[in-house]
């Protein structure tokens, strides 16, 4: 995710790596820790797909997700990471923000991503105070990886244009943003003050691309 790049026409339209106080780490072990860069080990990706042809019941397979990123926490791991899509037979994960919100209680030092979060597909607004909470409960060990989406069938059930996408994942990061701040910002013509706010620096991380 970290490698790519947010471009439309064959030109980046937006950096691999933003923070929602506004600044640009350039390295992933800056987001991490501030220093030199150096190897880290994450654990995913996990998206709670079912076997086909298994019974497995949904409530133990979350469960079972969970205890994963609780192992690789104490196996020394120092990010973990769920992903997103719609409408899969296997159930592939559709909710990443509220599983890392059941994954945060669990655990203590353990970085939580996505990778990615289908941003069109979530109102901005919303999408920024769920982010924002799962900060909040996390302590500050949320990383917002962002992707452009590509599936037309969730377009379509979701009722977003595809061809919007990149003006709409650019309004998410800007929104984000401005929301984390903790200042009264303008969203589409309105005042608005999000609530809570993460702890600051909570990174947005963007891994997308669209041909010309």
């Amino acid at each position: 995710m970290a490698g790519d790049a947010l471009v439309e026409g064959g030109l980046p339209i937006g950096g691999v790596l933003s923070s929602g106080n506004g600044t640009s780490p350039q390295h992933f072990d800056q987001v991490l820790h501030g220093g030199p860069m150096s190897l880290h080990l994450g654990f995913g990706l996990l998206s709670a797909q079912r076997i086909d042809g298994s019974n497995q019941p949904w409530t133990e397979l979350y469960d079972d997700l969970v205890a994963l990123v609780v192992a690789a926490e104490a196996a020394g791991r120092e990010t973990a990471w769920v992903t997103e899509h719609h409408f899969t037979t296997d159930g592939y994960m559709s909710a990443c923000l509220p599983v890392l919100a059941a994954v945060a209680a669990r655990t203590e030092r353990i970085r939580l991503g996505t990778n990615v979060l289908l941003a069109p597909l979530h109102h901005p607004l919303r999408l920024a105070e769920d982010a924002a909470a799962v900060g909040v409960l996390s302590h500050g060990r949320l990383i917002l990886g962002i992707g452009i989406g590509y599936r037309d069938e969730e377009f379509a059930a979701i009722g977003v244009a595809k061809r919007d996408r990149v003006p709409l994942i650019e309004e998410t990061v800007a929104t984000c943003r401005a929301a984390w701040i903790g200042e009264p910002f303008t969203f589409r013509g309105q005042n608005i003050l999000l609530r809570p706010t993460p702890p600051p620096g909570q990174p947005v991380w963007i891994g997308a691309w669209v041909p010309e």
